[in-house]
């Protein structure tokens, strides 16, 4: 038997070949709350979303009390400020925006209420969104509040879709069927029944077939009993949102060498080559969102089992599996920081197992330039191999104190700060290394017209700082032509204990020689008994700084890349900055414990204070 069999009443007019337009046909599909209302006794309604579902669902996806995340986006504080910006009111007074406008006002005026109540009472308890690999199927689920308005919202739109097409001259949109006295719906390709306080909307017969049996007689299995979801239930937490996966079933329609074991990416390696393990091997993930009104909160968990972590990259999840990321640094005007755990020296030897051919032709032309660089020294033991594998990237907004050295365009300030394993052997290798270093780029700055840099030295923190200065230009040549991008950076390579740090300002380096660490495992939620692999922050307060900075710049380049007047540019321009300073920060963490590894991210929003 079809989801709509072939004994359904058409009503359609066969003498007319009309094609569909858009209109009530279309809202009907596309508001997926078409409906049978026929309530049968002895069906049962299962008890939740997952039961409705065949244990060979592969994709699930599931929004809590949508109409609670409406009214949060509607009473929300930044709301004003975004109906002021000028985009939004020409996008509400062009047609597309005034149809949609009408039309729901018609639809509210029809059934005497606003719309944010309709929607409480079709959908007030969930949404669910889920996919059938077996069928390849998709089904939505809409679960009422208030069932007699969701007829009723039912029973009005398929009168308005078929006056519609009748004033039209086209055919009846809606076809009806029934199912052991059920009555189900057709519209377009969508297959569609109301079942207890359920809406349900699928694409396939066999799918919706099979829900509307588990309503009638229930299931022997479903998605709700599969172990895999069962334990992924048991990781959700707090939120509105909640999603699954079953990487298993799914990692077989992938195509061979989609998951490579070598890749040509040495950056992409460093930066998530755990995961590569992770894609083989885990049997599913599932993730939880949270949305409030400072900001919003996401954690992806999968499970994790010891063999999982192949011996290529204990580099990167660390021996015994114990890498853990050092706690942040205090930094005035960060703008991003990165704390790793990384043995990049391990990574470095062993590059023949984990990038391919040209890769490895590539890093081993590297690792001779590099030795040479470094007086002979071997680039990965020597040199990488002098540090502990953890340590911290930092980007931060610059202050330019001096007219006579700052440049037109500005850039943050970088810097790596990583602990040495010996500091007395390191500190003087590294300190002729980078004098070298200053030598070389001053011999290739004067062949190319660039500025010189000037060698400096200083006691600083219970240290050294030794760093390089670029020589202010006469004044004359400020006058005609600006200082150059150069003057952006002051190089500088600083010690203090075990501390290294390598800079692109002397500043910086000053900051980060007696930066102290701060608490940053709360930084993103989830689990915070976990080894923290990485961690990631970065304030747009700071990055706003940095582009008010450069507005000109900004402005002048809009204008010769798009072509736009310098009205216009100014306009984009500072509506791209006052939006980065309506958003406070973004963090990361990727941490895994025995079991267990897990992904959360949080947005932060800047709301506005009562003198805004």
């Amino acid at each position: 038997m079809a989801f709509l069999s072939t004994h359904a009443r058409d009503s359609r007019a066969s003498n007319s070949a009309a094609r569909p337009r858009f209109g009530w046909r279309v809202l009907l599909a596309g508001c997926l709350l078409t409906a049978a209302t026929t309530t049968l006794a002895q069906a049962q309604q299962p008890e939740s979303a997952a039961e409705w579902l065949p244990d060979s669902t592969v994709l699930y996806v599931e929004l809590e009390h949508p109409s609670e995340l409406v009214d949060l986006v509607l009473e929300h504080p930044l709301r004003p400020r975004i109906e002021a910006l000028d985009a939004v009111k020409q996008a509400k007074s062009e047609k597309p925006y005034r149809d949609i406008e009408a039309g729901v006002s018609m639809l509210e005026a029809q059934l005497g209420m606003p719309w944010t109540s309709l929607l409480s009472s079709v959908a007030g308890e969930r949404v669910v969104v889920a996919f059938d690999i077996q069928s390849l199927g998709v089904a939505v689920g809409l679960q009422s509040a208030d069932p007699e308005t969701a007829d009723r919202l039912l029973d009005k739109l398929i009168e308005l879709a078929r006056a519609d097409a009748q004033a039209n001259g086209r055919p009846d949109p809606v076809r009806e069927a029934t199912i052991r006295d059920l009555k189900v719906y057709r519209v377009g390709d969508a297959r569609l029944a109301r079942l207890g306080d359920w809406t349900w909307v699928t694409n396939k017969d066999a799918l919706g077939r099979s829900m509307v049996h588990a309503y009638l007689d229930g299931r022997e299995s479903s998605l709700a009993s599969a172990p895999h979801f069962a334990a992924a239930l048991e990781t959700r937490q707090a939120g509105q949102l909640w999603a699954f996966a079953e990487i298993e079933r799914l990692r077989i329609l992938l195509p061979p060498n989609a998951i490579p074991e070598r890749t040509d990416n040495p950056g992409a390696e460093l930066l998530v080559g755990g995961f590569f393990d992770l894609a083989r091997h885990i049997p599913y993930i599932s993730a939880s969102a949270a949305v409030e009104t400072d900001g919003l909160s996401v954690v992806v968990a999968t499970p994790l089992e010891s063999d999982w972590k192949s011996d290529v990259r204990e580099y990167w999840w660390g021996k015994e599996e114990t890498g853990a990321a050092p706690s942040r640094l205090q930094v005035d005007n960060a703008v991003a920081q990165i704390e790793f755990h990384r043995d990049i020296s391990e990574m470095w030897l062993r590059a023949g197992d984990l990038f391919v051919d040209q890769t490895i032709d590539q890093l081993d032309q590297a690792d001779s330039t590099l030795s040479t660089l470094f007086l002979g020294a071997d680039f990965a033991e020597d040199i990488l191999g002098a540090f502990e594998p953890s340590g911290h990237l930092i980007v931060a907004r610059q202050s330019f104190d001096d007219p006579a050295v700052t440049p037109d365009i500005k850039l943050p300030a970088f810097a790596l700060v990583f602990t040495m394993e010996q500091p007395e052997r390191m500190q003087p290798q590294l300190r002729r290394i980078f004098q070298s270093l200053i030598g070389f780029l001053n011999i290739e700055g004067a062949m190319n017209g660039r500025p010189q840099l000037d060698l400096t030295m200083e006691a600083a923190s219970g240290g050294q700082i030794v760093g390089a200065q670029y020589l202010p230009p006469l004044s004359d040549e400020r006058e005609t032509q600006g200082l150059p991008i150069q003057y952006n950076f002051s190089p500088a390579v600083g010690f203090a204990g075990d501390r290294c740090v390598i800079a692109s300002t002397l500043p910086i380096a000053r900051e980060l020689l007696q930066a102290t660490p701060i608490d940053n495992a709360d930084s993103s939620g989830g689990d915070t008994s976990a080894t923290n692999n990485t961690t990631a922050s970065l304030q747009f307060g700071s990055l706003q700084g940095i582009l008010d900075d450069n507005q000109s710049q900004l402005i002048a380049q809009s204008m010769l890349d798009d072509g736009k007047t310098m009205d216009e540019a100014t306009r984009d321009i500072t509506l791209l900055i006052e939006l980065l300073g309506w958003v406070d920060r973004f963090d990361l963490r990727f941490s895994h414990g025995s079991s267990r590894a897990e992904v959360s991210a949080r947005l932060g929003l800047r709301l506005p204070t009562g003198d805004e």
